[in-house]
């Protein structure tokens, strides 16, 4: 009887429903829309795209529909539905009511907890019951029982988690907006800490490597982020038990600080006063973080003491802001404040400084040849060694791109001691200075991956780079040579300067004897990071599969370099040559201007570049075919800002365009009597 009185009171029931039952039919709404519904119209749409019943669609999960409008519904609906549920808690009158009735808080607790988590499963439940009656009704859409079952599970676990979280939230904090808004923030908050750290660690610590972290996969550390991102991949089994453990453990977290909970808390904004330096420092932290982040990407200057300054006025910004939530006042002022402000100062510069001090060794740190078992080395970790599932949205790391060899090993380690000792300083303001970027990755025995990032000039570290690069391990990650030998596919041939001049090679014979000529051209190179091609240049092109589906593909560019003779002679053998190798008989005329040195222009398109030299240089039309050739022979495609002297216009005979460049190096005698004043 008294278990009946208390925890099933009728009226208690009553008003626990007439506050937040409405929010449940509207995710009932909003998730009938999100499947049921898109998957009729899917299927009535697909009716004149298969042409048999056997060309259906078999789902992976039944998430692959509804890309926005699930996640919402999954994030907002279970939200409000607690906040509606612990309304009477943030009101006085309201909270003097409910406290003044005959109940002890556990059962008020319960009634409101039970019905907030029936409210998220009856329309989970009715949505999963309409998913059932229409699996064996639509003729181009199959998904399975297990399938409805993995989602009805996935989506209840998630609301219910939402649910709990947002239910906590508002009982430590006294204000339903401020209960919104905090939750928010919490729930995506792992993923903005760590973006500000990663930003912070790239600028302030020595040797971070960013792409470091997209193995890791941190953007899911933010529930919001990965519920956002579930139509690209459902949650794991394991994600399931983890959010389902984290809602049951909220849900006690409730019981307990409830019966903490002062009932003259209403409407304060933090209930209970050991939250506050939490608050204060997490909002001063994160004011810091904020501006200074902003400051180091707007701007470009390293003035240390200025930016000290702005990380001190971030934290001052932050500390006021978090003193005015909590007193709900803007008057804040007092004698205290400022030796409060001061010590929380202390606490929130320790956090941001400590990380990125040597403390641990962190910027020194290069590891034994004994304790390395495999090492990568580039220019470009994000797009040699990780693999980016275009579904999800995860990186995973390709360890075959990851070299074993003791001696390269060596020479890699020999380089990162050299640069760590030196830690020569990037400007990237200054032009005369080639900078080159190196990304190391070295597996470790124990089973670790030690990640480093450098930018150095590459005329001080030349010989030690030449070491590397000069490898057959070094180019074969560097071209992608690994993934063209596997290709079984077809070969582009574009011609450089007029696209439309192209050929296709599908005869499997020709491909193979392409592919081994293009592989050994690529192995031949000397010194790939400062390749200069001259002259005539072609394309090839192959179209890689970067995953089973066959959907996503990247294109993967080789350049010929007309100094490799083997593939001139095959494609002169082949018939392609005069089709993808620019001649002077395809050219009408060739106009020549001398570019300034501009440093603003340096990374101006040609096609611009040549219009600024029109009204700043001479200019000098060149018609003989002997000449043409002669510059045909000797320009470049593409080159750095630092080699160019001559922007060459070639006007084709069928009125096509293009432009290249000339080298004070290449100017041959015939080509200086033609050159402009």
């Amino acid at each position: 009887m008294m278990f009946n009185r208390f925890f099933f009171n009728r009226g208690l029931w009553k008003q626990a429903f007439r506050q937040s039952a409405w929010l449940g039919v509207f995710y009932l709404i909003g998730l009938l829309i999100a499947v049921p519904f898109i998957l009729i119209a899917q299927d009535k749409r697909d009716e004149g795209n298969f042409r048999t019943l056997d060309d259906v669609w078999k789902m992976n999960d039944l998430f692959d529909f509804g890309e926005t409008i699930q996640p919402f519904c999954m994030m907002i609906f279970p939200a409000f539905i607690a906040v509606f549920l612990t309304r009477y808690m943030q009101t006085k009158k309201a909270s003097d009511l409910f406290h003044s009735l005959p109940f002890r808080r556990e059962q008020l607790l319960t009634a409101h907890v039970l019905v907030g988590i029936i409210l998220n499963l009856i329309p989970v439940g009715i949505t999963m019951i309409v998913l059932a009656m229409l699996k064996n009704n639509l003729m181009y859409m199959v998904y399975t029982g297990a399938q409805i079952w993995q989602w009805g599970i996935t989506v209840f676990v998630i609301s219910l988690f939402i649910f709990a979280f947002t239910f906590f939230v508002g009982i430590c904090i006294g204000q339903s907006i401020l209960q919104v808004i905090i939750t928010g923030i919490l729930l995506f908050l792992p993923v903005v800490i760590i973006m500000f750290f990663e930003q912070h660690f790239m600028a302030y610590l020595y040797g971070y490597m960013q792409e470091s972290s997209l193995v890791s996969n941190y953007d899911y550390s933010s529930p919001l982020v990965r519920i956002g991102a579930i139509s690209g991949e459902a949650l794991s089994q394991r994600e399931v038990w983890i959010y389902a453990l984290l809602a049951f453990v909220f849900i006690i977290l409730s019981y307990i600080f409830y019966k903490l909970r002062p009932s003259e808390a209403a409407s304060q904004a933090i209930v209970f006063r050991y939250f506050n330096p939490i608050f204060r420092i997490g909002v001063m932290l994160c004011a810091a973080m904020t501006l200074g982040t902003y400051w180091r990407l707007v701007t470009s200057f390293g003035n240390t003491i200025l930016t000290i300054s702005i990380y001190i006025i971030g934290v001052i910004i932050g500390f006021i802001i978090s003193e005015m939530l909590i007193r709900k006042t803007w008057y804040i002022f007092e004698k205290k404040m400022i030796v409060r402000m001061l010590g929380y100062s202390i606490i929130v510069g320790l956090i941001i400084y400590l990380p990125i001090t040597n403390l641990m060794g962190y910027e020194k740190r290069v590891p034994e040849l004994s304790e390395v078992q495999s090492v990568y080395i580039g220019d470009n970790a994000q797009g040699q060694i990780f693999a980016h599932d275009y579904r999800s949205g995860k990186y995973e790391l390709k360890e075959d791109k990851f070299s074993t060899n003791h001696d390269y090993i060596q020479s890699i380690l020999a380089l990162q001691a050299k640069v760590v000792e030196d830690q020569p300083e990037f400007d990237y303001r200054n032009t005369d200075i080639v900078n080159q970027p190196i990304q190391i990755a070295y597996r470790l025995n124990n089973g670790t991956i030690m990640y480093r990032s450098y930018t150095v000039p590459y005329q001080m570290y030349a010989s030690d780079l030449q070491q590397i690069t000069n490898t057959e391990e070094y180019k074969t990650v560097y071209y992608k040579l690994d993934d063209l030998e596997k290709y079984q596919g077809k070969i582009r041939i574009t011609n450089n300067d007029v696209n439309k001049r192209s050929k296709v090679i599908t005869d499997p014979a020709k491909i193979k004897e392409l592919k081994k000529l293009i592989l050994q051209e690529h192995l031949a190179i000397q010194n790939p990071l400062n390749r200069s091609i001259v002259g005539n240049s072609v394309l090839f092109s192959i179209y890689f599969s970067l995953d089973s589906s066959g959907l996503n593909t990247e294109e993967r560019n080789y350049h010929w370099d007309p100094s490799y003779e083997p593939i001139a002679t095959w494609l002169k053998a082949n018939g392609y040559w005069d089709t993808v190798i620019t001649q002077s008989k395809d050219i009408e005329s060739i106009v020549l201007a001398k570019e300034s040195m501009d440093r603003n222009i340096r990374y101006q398109t040609l096609t611009d570049r040549f219009s600024q030299q029109i009204h700043n240089s001479q200019l000098a039309t060149i018609k003989k075919v002997e000449v043409i050739q002669e510059l045909l022979d000797h320009s470049q495609q593409e080159t750095s800002f630092q080699n160019t002297n001559y922007i060459l216009k070639l006007k084709f005979k069928d009125k096509s365009i293009a432009y290249r460049v000339l080298s004070s190096s290449e100017i041959t005698p015939e080509i200086y009597k033609v050159l402009p004043e």
